[in-house]
């Protein structure tokens, strides 16, 4: 099942399954604890990132492959760097928010 997390007509945030045209068939629930149709359709109004994100903190040239593909030697110490709630960006929209559908 392809699960969306969209704006609906009233600015609420909403999970359903995309049909066509705009439109997502509601979903209740949770991603994590289970999800069931609602039964009702709705327009999107505005497409959301997949996920609420959270901080993500990464390590970089985290496995030797990595670092010989970039060509950069190998840290002794890995290093360590963020991805802020910032960085997360809804389909289709490398600087926005949201997309207008």
């Amino acid at each position: 099942m392809r699960i969306v997390r969209f704006l609906d007509p009233d600015g609420r945030e909403s999970l359903g399954t995309p049909t066509e045209n705009g439109v997502a068939k509601w979903l209740r629930g949770d991603l994590y604890q289970g999800l069931e149709t609602k039964g009702e359709q709705v327009q999107i109004r505005a497409l959301l990132a997949p996920v609420v994100p959270t901080n993500v903190f990464c390590i970089g040239l985290n496995y030797k492959a990595h670092a010989e593909e970039t060509g950069a030697s190998v840290a002794e110490n890995p290093v360590v760097f963020m991805k802020p709630t910032s960085a997360f960006e809804p389909p289709g929209s490398p600087h926005r928010h949201t997309r207008e559908l």
